[in-house]
């Protein structure tokens, strides 16, 4: 606004210095150039407002990503245990059915040892 009736009052003007339209004429630049700056500022700060809103997005995002990666990871854990769990359990079952088959094929010799001297 001052602008506009500062350059409204230079044009309507009559000087009877010259430098004193210079100086003027060049104060009326270095205020455009200043509002531009102004303007530009403002625009760059907007500008970072929203980069730094997208970062805090980001670093919810990729806090959550790892919280569920260590929850799978723990989650696997607990399978692997299962599992290595499984195969003791079934190892002691084999053996234990190896150790009735030698018992069974023990007790079927005896039998056959008794029916055949009885």
């Amino acid at each position: 606004m001052a602008l506009d009736a500062l350059r409204g009052l230079i044009m309507d003007a009559v000087f009877l210095d010259e430098e004193a339209y210079t100086n003027s004429a060049t104060l009326q630049l270095y205020q455009q150039r200043l509002q531009a700056q102004q303007r530009r500022i403002l625009q760059l700060e907007g500008e970072v407002e929203a980069l730094r809103v997208e970062s805090g997005r980001q670093a919810e995002a990729l806090q959550q990503q790892r919280a569920q990666t260590r929850a799978a990871e723990a989650r696997m854990q607990e399978l692997q245990q299962e599992l290595d769990n499984n195969a003791v359990v079934f190892d002691m079952h084999y053996n234990e059915l190896l150790l009735k088959g030698e018992e069974i094929e023990r007790l079927k010799s005896v039998i056959e040892g008794m029916g055949g001297t009885g």
